[in-house]
């Protein structure tokens, strides 16, 4: 990623050196504006600064731009459409969405024949004990070396009811893992650190996730669950904490008070978030340190959310836009951001 950004940034100030070596005056401080916001991945500012620049200029950046660095290119097309620039917008919009089809699609055909290249799963590849009431068993731990990890339903003839603490501690094998129906808790740190662990299927049965369970994984999208008790302690749960991947965070109708403590902290890919009407509570420090979290939605319908003290203050550390600002402070935030 970060020789991505760096080649990012050798293009675009590349191409602007020969361009803006034949400008003077305005219009190269325009162009050097233009490009500072472009690079700072902010759509508020590039939107600011789109129109004063040249329809040539403008496009050129754009192609460049996106050539080298499809991460922030999103955000871009979507925030920052201005008049004069839409068609150029609206073309490099069906661009983008056409390299993301395609190189989703070159990606699950290399995962299928990644699967099909797999270590055969066995019942051997997992630790076992025996639960308090002897009616299942507790995954402790896992040696295999099978990156699509889909966990049997029994092992040695007993159901498995619980992914048991650290159990996937620390694992840079496994990708994707399938949680069988049956299973109740997944355990404090059960998969934490595990960097390449992009996808969990959680299945209905599980009704508690530990503290850290997932944190510092490379998860990209996270659905919340108005059945599951996320964190053994509501102070500091950090159940997704620094997933650095992490750009999705679904919170539908229903939830309460599942959005614990530090659930979030240093998610620093995450930019927006949706509250439904049913929230009545967010832990403290949830979505500290999101530095890239911009906006928050919240319904006219809620009129009081309680936001528990905490070590770190909720929203702290991220870069909430006014309105966002203004609406939390309408349902009672009074903390920092």
């Amino acid at each position: 990623m970060k020789n991505i950004k760096l080649l990012s940034v050798i293009a675009i100030v590349l191409i602007t050196s020969m361009v803006l070596a034949g400008c003077t005056g305005n219009n190269s401080k325009n162009e050097k504006a233009f490009l500072d916001a472009l690079l700072s991945n902010n759509a508020d500012a590039f939107a600011a600064v789109a129109e004063n620049v040249s329809d040539e200029f403008y496009k050129k950046m754009i192609e460049t731009y996106f050539m080298v660095n499809t991460t922030h290119m999103e955000l871009l097309l979507i925030n920052a459409h201005n008049n004069s620039k839409t068609e150029i917008l609206e073309f490099y919009s069906e661009l983008y969405n056409a390299y993301i089809a395609a190189h989703l699609e070159e990606e699950n055909a290399r995962m299928e024949a990644q699967r099909a290249n797999d270590p055969v799963l066995s019942e051997s590849d997992f630790q076992v004990t025996v639960t308090r009431d002897s009616r299942g068993v507790v995954i402790t731990g896992y040696t295999g070396q099978t990156a699509y990890v889909n966990i049997p339903a029994t092992i040695q003839g007993m159901p498995v009811r619980e992914i048991g603490q650290n159990a996937f501690l620390r694992n840079n094998i496994i990708k994707e893992v399938v949680i069988p129906e049956g299973v109740t808790t997944i355990g404090d740190g059960a998969f934490a650190i595990s960097r390449n662990l992009t996808i969990v299927s959680i299945p209905q049965s599980v009704t508690h996730i530990g503290d850290r369970a997932f944190a510092n994984t490379g998860l990209t999208s996270v659905t919340l669950s108005p059945r599951i008790l996320y964190g053994s302690s509501t102070f500091h749960s950090g159940v997704f904490a620094e997933c650095d991947k992490l750009v999705e965070v679904i919170i539908p109708e229903g939830v309460t008070t599942q959005i614990t403590g530090a659930i979030f902290e240093k998610c620093t890919a995450l930019t927006s978030i949706t509250l439904p009407s049913t929230i009545t509570r967010i832990g403290g420090g949830a979505f500290y340190g999101c530095t890239a979290l911009t906006n928050v939605t919240i319904p006219d319908s809620i009129t009081r959310i309680q936001f528990a003290d905490g070590q770190y203050e909720t929203f702290h550390r991220s870069n909430l836009n006014l309105v966002s600002q203004t609406a939390l402070r309408r349902v009672g935030y009074r903390d920092n951001f």
